[in-house]
């Protein structure tokens, strides 16, 4: 019985030594958007150890990827043979039209060690109300995309290094804006740059760190700047239609990865003597605009124009207006031309 007791005792503090923490990204999370687990999975006792980890997921939300050899279920997924230290990865999105006022909750298990990570909603009609709330980075009292803040109240407009952190872009941060004391620095593309990324362990600024398995490629779970693969970081993963680089819609790849039709298909406007290029950058007396403005944010041409639209016509069909308008003027004076041409014969 001694022995028994002993034996007992034993895989407890086995048991014991493992820990579990788990992040969330972004906290809060709107309904309807794309919500990431990270279970990070450590042992407080020397030696490795092999678990077995499950993760059960909020009903309201639909498990949808996970990183290494995690298989889903939908109600979560779960890892078998994990070698501790891990990082493991566990894409979700939240439902629409869903109740807002409990957190979602995700529950991780590995041996009789367990963690819990709740994660805030922000309820999808405060967007667009004008005002600041927690989550936006713009608001401008309506859920419309394509005037400078999309319908999710993310900037539409901007590029790394202008000093303010778009979520739209994947930036983690801006030079500019960087705490210099913080043990990592922050890159030229504004994502978390470790001087420890590639040793196999998860440091500071780091989201994951698979050592020689890091890579730049389609399928690799960890990119070669430690951070998870993900929709908006230009590589084509499995599962992906498209991937541009960001997360902006309108630009013909959605905030999905998924691939867009436009607004307007079929129309075509021809600009004579005037190509849209010339307009952008600057010449025939309109002001110069931004070099890595998003694709998304061409409703600032509605900006440039003398004349103004009605109030609260913005998006694709004020550019359209403004655009048809310049078409017919062109064509306005080709005739113009014509009948000049046709007098003085």
């Amino acid at each position: 019985e001694e022995e028994e007791e002993e034996e007992e005792e034993e895989e407890e503090e086995e048991e014991d030594c493992i820990a579990i923490d788990i992040t969330d990204e972004p906290d809060p999370v709107r309904p309807g958007s794309p919500l990431v687990y990270t279970i990070h999975i450590t042992s407080t006792c020397p030696g490795d150890d092999i678990v077995t980890v499950r993760a059960d997921t909020d009903p309201r939300t639909m498990p949808l990827q996970t990183g290494g050899n995690g298989r889903i279920s939908p109600t979560g997924a779960q890892w078998s043979n994990v070698l501790v230290p891990s990082a493991l990865k566990l894409r979700t999105r939240v439902q629409e039209n869903i109740e807002t006022t409990e957190p979602l909750r995700l529950t991780a298990t590995a041996k009789s060690s367990e963690d819990q990570e709740d994660t805030d909603l922000i309820e999808s009609e405060n967007c667009g109300d004008g005002l600041m709330n927690p989550g936006e980075e713009c608001d401008d009292a309506n859920n419309r995309d394509f005037d400078g803040c999309s319908s999710n109240c993310y900037l539409e407009r901007g590029y790394c290094g202008d000093g303010i952190l778009q979520r739209a872009l994947g930036e983690q941060c801006e030079p500019a804006l960087h705490d210099p004391s913080l043990a990592y620095g922050c890159s030229s593309d504004c994502r978390f740059a470790s001087e420890f990324c590639y040793n196999g362990k998860i440091e500071l600024g780091e989201q994951c760190d698979e050592g020689p398995r890091n890579m730049d490629l389609p399928g690799a779970q960890c990119r070669t700047n430690c951070s998870w693969a993900r929709c908006g970081d230009g590589i084509l993963d499995p599962g992906e239609r498209c991937d541009d680089a960001n997360l902006l819609t309108g630009d013909g790849c959605d905030n999905a990865c998924r691939r867009e039709v436009s607004a307007f298909p079929g129309l075509t406007i021809e600009f004579p003597s005037l190509g849209l290029g010339e307009v952008l950058s600057g010449e025939s007396g309109f002001p110069s605009l931004p070099q890595n403005l998003p694709l998304g944010s061409l409703s600032a041409l509605s900006e440039l124009s003398t004349s103004h639209p009605p109030s609260g016509d913005t998006g694709p069909a004020a550019v359209a207006v403004l655009a048809g308008g310049a078409a017919a003027g062109f064509g306005w004076m080709r005739r113009k031309q014509r009948m000049f041409k046709k007098n003085r014969k």
